[in-house]
């Protein structure tokens, strides 16, 4: 067998996020006899670095302070000038600007840049930013469709210089009906009741005020039928709790962040997603594996993952009329919630398995190495 490919991930941070979550799939599960990886990222740390260093795979801190800190481009190209790498592969629009300038100036490897979003979601400055980065990437890889389409908008970008690699999730045991009401249950909430879950870091481009909003439009015998979990932290809580207060403090519950979202995914039944905007969302992906039906808005790469009236139900961003109309049919049609939970599952299992995408990610960088 040849020598691994020696490959070097950068991210800005390490907190818990779908990009650092899908980060620490790869890295965990990456067949290191084809792939030696190493991880760079530059600020907040999670138990994401804490696992992949217990797995033995070499993770740097690269501080970064503020905007333009020269001590930190120093440090960073003094790191990567140290590193025996083939791919240096930037995971984030600002990991891909500073560790292309120093790869740029190193002039070893080859340097791979990612589309996680669409183009008009990033920030001003990362608009600016993404088509230098672009330009001057050996390769793209995206993890939508819809997001490599969004590029290419903007920027030139041959069929060769780029490709897809969906994020993958792991195979999960689907709980049965009375499974899920069981753990309902134990954890003090109504087993009979349909239970909705979110799972999001509440800020404002995820939109979970139209759950709120979707709810008071909800008769109240039906929201006596209901229970709501929000899972998740973030700078939008405490209007959300106000929000909820007045009519929807009992059906809402806020559980803060959870380092075990499973747990919330087995005892519930539907999975909302309200966002404005996404990339490929693994919330999304990491409830259809737990056999969840899905209600979302039709943004970036969710229509990717559901197919309306399949595996779930797309609906148009800030309408919480359609999200209130979804949740009253489900509340009506409990088979249907079962049936579009094992649709959930057959197109996570076909077309999004972690090992599809690990291997894909694997061939990807051979292939590159080959050129």
């Amino acid at each position: 067998m040849s020598d691994p490919v020696k490959l070097v991930v950068v991210v800005d941070e390490m907190e818990l996020g779908g990009a650092q979550r899908q980060i620490s799939y790869l890295l965990h599960n990456i067949d290191r006899r084809k792939v030696s990886p190493h991880l760079i990222y530059f600020r907040n740390s999670s138990h994401l670095v804490e696992s992949l260093v217990a797995a033995g795979i070499p993770v740097t801190l690269v501080e970064k302070q503020g905007a333009l800190d020269l001590k930190f481009i120093w440090t960073l190209m003094k790191t990567l000038r140290g590193l025996e790498y083939d791919i240096l592969h930037g995971f984030n629009v600002t990991a891909e600007f500073w560790s292309l300038l120093c790869h740029r100036l190193i002039r070893k490897g080859i340097f791979v840049s990612s589309v996680r979003c669409l183009f008009d979601v990033l920030a001003s400055r990362e608009q600016k930013m993404k088509p230098f980065v672009t330009r001057n990437s050996d390769f793209v890889i995206a993890n939508s469709r819809s997001g490599l389409n969004s590029l290419r908008e903007q920027v030139s970008l041959a069929d060769d210089r780029a490709t897809v690699v969906y994020n993958g999730i792991g195979e999960q045991q689907r709980q049965s009906p009375e499974q899920r009401q069981r753990a309902r249950s134990v954890a003090g909430y109504g087993a009979e009741n349909l239970t909705l879950c979110i799972v999001c870091r509440l800020v404002p481009s995820k939109n979970t005020s139209m759950m709120l909003k979707a709810l008071a439009q909800l008769a109240p015998e039906k929201l006596d039928q209901l229970t709501v979990i929000v899972v998740g932290d973030g700078p939008e809580l405490e209007n959300l709790r106000e929000q909820a207060k007045a009519s929807l403090s009992e059906v809402v519950h806020f559980v803060g962040e959870s380092n075990d979202v499973d747990q919330w995914y087995r005892m519930s039944d539907v999975f909302v997603q309200t966002s404005d905007s996404e990339g490929l969302s693994n919330t999304v992906m990491e409830a259809m594996s737990h056999g969840l039906a899905v209600i979302a808005t039709d943004v970036g790469g969710t229509n990717e993952l559901i197919t309306n009236d399949v595996e779930g139900y797309l609906i148009k961003k800030n309408d919480h009329v359609a999200l209130a109309a979804k949740i009253d049919q489900l509340l009506d049609q409990p088979e249907v919630v079962n049936t579009l939970g094992c649709q959930a599952v057959v197109k996570i299992e076909e077309r999004f398995a972690l090992q599809t995408m690990v291997s894909k990610f694997e061939s990807t960088y051979q292939q590159l190495l080959q050129r």
